[in-house]
């Protein structure tokens, strides 16, 4: 590619508004969103600080998991993250959204329970705790970045 920038795998609108503190914040809908809204600004701040570590000139896609149990609603996260990432190393990046299963397993002997049923282990009685599904995780960001860095 010779000089050239390489991919590498590791206007804003206005918008309804409320003040919160010394900020103002966009409403991303009746019923809430201000939880998503938090969650898509540490994002984007750890994905920029990750831009900025490798010298990258810009964000092209970000793939984010989250768990179905996580208590966060991927549809105001997608929203959240279209209205935040204006004027960021972000601005023209894809967001990928991936649904993380609920998995619950022995506190004991670690055999997974079987979802929906008693939170008892089946093999030896002990309680089970919920073992995957309650995390958010940034699985990927592609980005741009020099060759010669």
């Amino acid at each position: 590619m010779g000089g050239g920038a390489g991919s590498a795998a590791i206007g804003q609108e206005a918008v309804p508004s409320s003040r919160v503190g010394d900020f103002i914040v966009p409403s991303l809908s009746v019923a809430g969103g201000m939880h998503e809204y938090s969650l898509v600004r540490s994002l984007l701040d750890r994905v920029d600080a990750s831009a900025r570590e490798h010298r990258a000139t810009s964000v092209a896609a970000l793939r984010v998991r989250i768990g179905e149990v996580a208590g966060v609603e991927r549809e105001l996260f997608a929203s959240a993250f279209e209205l935040a990432r204006a004027g960021t190393c972000c601005a023209a990046a894809e967001l990928e959204i991936v649904a993380g299963a609920a998995r619950w397993e022995c506190t004991s002997c670690r055999v997974e329970a079987p979802r929906g049923g008693v939170l008892r282990c089946p093999a030896c009685g002990a309680p089970v705790r919920l073992a995957a599904g309650d995390e958010i995780v940034l699985e990927r960001i592609e980005m741009e970045v020099p060759e010669h860095v």
